[in-house]
């Protein structure tokens, strides 16, 4: 197991860097559409980029976890059958993902001034258009560099298009463009993200696209499991954008703006996961395939507590300076999303602490079961954005949102204890949410001390969230695996030292 820690470790800490450095730039990129395009087009630009998020299994039909579960099982046995997967699933998810923008570019005008009452909505849908093939390869292509478990090339590739969409948008902006170089600057950044994907997937497995192997055709296999998998992706992307839809629906573009915000900021805590299930997903594919069922247990509760570890830092910044945190990036217009962003984090951190179950039953073949579970919770989403928006606005949205997420991953645990017959407790997570709780502690007895500017007491609960939560962990004592993975950090930071002379 200490050999799967430390690939785990090592593969969630690229993705993690990774991910954060093209989070920060997308965060960045984002922040200045907000501040540069105000709350009325920000909240334009939302529309059109959650329609991207929601649609975006539609035209990836779930091939990123088809490509990684039949890729995971094919890969020793049969460079044919491996090359027929890796081929197949780019060619049917640009299809696929160039049917799904074709369809909402006709369809725009409808949808904006019947569904979401902005008729200046539809250039910004319609714009948005080209980037659901771009986004399928993306993803269809990072799922396929991500199966190599070497994952600084994913890494690599959302780097390089949040950097190149954040430039692109300056370089529009000051060339008048406004809303339409925000659009045209995003779709760029995507398109890059997927030549890339595509060119590093060639260099890692040269063998399986050299013209001296055929691919064999995977059959119908790929497709059942990819769309089972695309029915829970597109339900579960319903219920991670139902609140958004309603808001754009029954709200104002500025409120429609403004809860883009408090989406934004409380999605670091999908990234940080993120980090880890992109390592954790095809390694639960192969030790499945293995039969290695110990160490999925094993790696399980590893990976449960390591999310506890990074996260919570993170909610301790939200639940005590929100509207600090709102205000230092999106300036005082965007102040009225700190109370849905504590409620949007609230759920959130219930995502962490419940652990990866939707990854652990996706990837031991039981996709039916996330499929099921995610219809049950879309339906009660459904209901309670339908009571809360229109009665109670962005908190309505919000609440309606955290409710969901809590109840989809209370069930999502519950399966992977009776399906896989993996518990998710154990006294070392215990401990994890033992530090988060002392630090909580900390931070509530300090609160009424108000030191300075606004971000001066962002940064002091920063510090002294970091600082008690770290000290209480290790008074609880580290595990075998966290000290492992200290060792591995230092050797890899420590100076090189001057060869000894003889």
């Amino acid at each position: 197991m200490p050999g799967d820690a430390a690939i785990l470790a090592k593969g969630a800490s690229v993705s993690l860097t990774g991910g954060m450095t093209a989070r920060g730039l997308n965060m960045v990129a984002q922040v200045l559409m907000a501040r540069f395009l105000g709350t009325a087009a920000f909240g334009l630009y939302a529309i059109g980029w959650t329609l991207v998020r929601l649609l975006q299994e539609v035209a990836t039909l779930g091939l990123e976890a088809g490509v990684t579960y039949f890729g995971a099982s094919s890969a020793r046995s049969s460079p044919s059958k491996f090359k027929g997967v890796l081929t197949q699933s780019i060619a049917l998810s640009f299809l696929s993902g160039f049917t799904t923008g074709a369809v909402l570019y006709f369809f725009a005008p409808a949808l904006a001034e019947h569904v979401f009452h902005k008729p200046d909505a539809s250039p910004v849908i319609r714009a948005f258009a080209p980037a659901f093939p771009l986004y399928a390869v993306f993803s269809v292509g990072g799922g396929m560099t991500r199966l190599s478990q070497r994952m600084q090339y994913y890494a690599y590739s959302s780097m390089a298009s949040s950097a190149f969409a954040l430039v692109f948008f300056c370089v529009l902006f000051m060339l008048g463009w406004g809303l339409t170089g925000a659009v045209v600057a995003t779709v760029g950044g995507i398109a890059l993200g997927a030549l890339m994907s595509i060119y590093f997937s060639r260099g890692l497995f040269p063998a399986v696209f050299a013209k001296g192997i055929s691919a064999e055709s995977p059959g119908y296999a790929l497709l059942t499991y990819s769309i089972s998998v695309a029915f829970a992706g597109v339900a579960g992307a319903l219920l991670g954008f139902m609140d958004r839809l309603f808001v754009a629906s029954f709200c104002t573009s500025a409120e429609t703006g403004i809860y883009q915000a408090a989406s934004q900021l409380s999605i670091l805590f999908s990234l940080i996961f993120g980090a880890f299930d992109s390592i954790f997903s095809p390694m639960v594919a192969d030790l499945h395939a293995r039969g290695e069922n110990q160490r999925l247990v094993e790696l399980y509760h590893v990976c449960a507590k390591w999310r506890v570890y990074v996260c919570a830092p993170v909610f301790l910044i939200v639940l005590f300076a929100p509207a600090e945190l709102v205000e230092a990036l999106y300036g005082r217009a965007y102040v009225n999303a700190a109370i849905p962003l504590m409620i949007l984090s609230a759920g959130q951190l219930f995502a962490v602490i419940a652990g990866t179950g939707k990854e652990m039953l996706t990837m031991t073949g039981r996709q039916k079961t996330i499929v099921a579970i995610l219809l049950v919770t879309l339906m009660l989403d459904l209901v309670l954005n339908l009571l809360f928006v229109p009665r109670f606005g962005l908190l309505g949205a919000a609440s309606a949102a955290a409710v969901s997420v809590i109840v989809f991953n209370i069930s999502t645990a519950t399966a992977v204890t009776k399906h896989v017959s993996i518990s998710l407790f154990d006294m070392r997570y215990a401990k994890s949410l033992g530090a988060a709780a002392a630090a909580c502690g900390v931070l509530y007895v300090l609160r009424p001390l108000q030191i300075g500017s606004p971000a001066a007491r962002l940064f002091m609960v920063a510090i002294i969230g970091s600082a008690a939560f770290t000290g209480s962990l290790i008074a609880l004592g580290l595990d075998a695996e966290d000290w492992a993975v200290l060792a591995m950090l230092r050797a890899r930071f420590r100076p090189l030292q001057p060869p000894r002379s003889r």
